[in-house]
């Protein structure tokens, strides 16, 4: 007996269950193809993904796979666009303010083997996302934070969100170059851990610090070509600026991993396991019922 294997990989969370139930919709709606499937298997070990098994021809496997790649076309609006991620980096700028939560300094690591451990090729997070470029981005984004967190914390309030408006800046400055929606979400997920100080920019009285913010905020939901003026004005706004070693090596450290991060994510746009447009995969195999999992 030959059974076919029909396995599509889904890789936004945000419509796995909605896929699921219209392949049981479209499965009790067509009477042959419920006699050919001989199981449906859901595998979360490794990622996420929909296995059925059939016993039915070619014709089969090509009805499962038109409706996998017709349905995953019908939830464009779930996937992980520039779009909707620049809306949620907005978000995480725009909606800090004084009742957003602090910062928990109880559980601080500065200890880079940890690092290492957390990210190991073998952990939970590298099953899930099985792509070498992915664990580079979290490893750069950690080593970053356990190098820099604790002397950020004793910084001096003003300085404090000074430099972390910098941060931003350089981070969004970056981001209209670049063409891949993982850099965007990458980087500027780095910036909630220090949300506790971020949300206290809204109580700064200087017209100079809340226009630097705002211009933050437009420069990375537009190309530069857009703001280019802006850009420009940054510039010239934050040079006047005090700087010390700690902000220049930061920056320098900053700076290379920005552009670090936007070379793993294009590797990964380009790869297409993670922030693909299509955010799935559909894997068409033949095998004999003996070798079938």
């Amino acid at each position: 007996m030959i059974l076919s294997k029909v396995r599509c990989y889904i890789y936004n969370s945000k419509i796995r269950g909605k896929v699921l139930y219209e392949l049981y919709e479209f499965i009790n709606e067509n009477k042959q193809l419920m006699d050919a499937i001989n199981s449906i298997k859901v595998d979360s070990s490794n990622g996420f993904s929909i296995q059925i098994l059939h016993l039915g021809e070619q014709q089969t496997t090509v009805l499962l796979t038109d409706f996998f790649t017709k349905t995953l076309d019908l939830f464009k609006e779930f996937r992980v666009t520039n779009k909707s991620t620049l809306e949620q980096v907005k978000n995480q700028i725009s909606i800090l303010n004084s009742s957003g939560p602090k910062m928990d300094l109880t559980n601080i690591k500065t200890d880079y083997s940890i690092v290492e451990e957390k990210l190991d090729w073998q952990s939970k997070l590298s099953k899930i996302y099985p792509n070498v470029e992915f664990i580079k981005i979290e490893k750069l984004k950690l080593i970053l934070l356990c190098k820099y967190r604790n002397q950020i914390i004793d910084l001096e309030d003003d300085k404090k969100r000074l430099l972390l408006l910098k941060l931003l800046y350089l981070t969004s400055k970056q981001f209209c170059y670049d063409e891949f929606k993982g850099a965007k979400f990458g980087c500027m997920s780095f910036f909630s851990h220090y949300q506790g100080y971020m949300s206290r920019l809204d109580s700064l009285d200087s017209d100079k610090f809340v226009s630097v913010k705002q211009r933050i905020v437009s420069s990375i939901s537009k190309l530069v070509e857009q703001y280019s003026d802006h850009i420009i004005n940054l510039d010239r706004t934050l040079v006047d600026s005090l700087s010390d070693t700690l902000e220049n090596q930061l920056f320098d450290d900053w700076d290379y991993i920005l552009s670090e991060i936007t070379t793993y994510s294009e590797l990964l746009a380009k790869s297409g396991l993670l922030y693909n447009s299509l955010d799935y995969k559909i894997d068409n195999v033949k095998k004999r019922s003996g070798q079938a999992k």
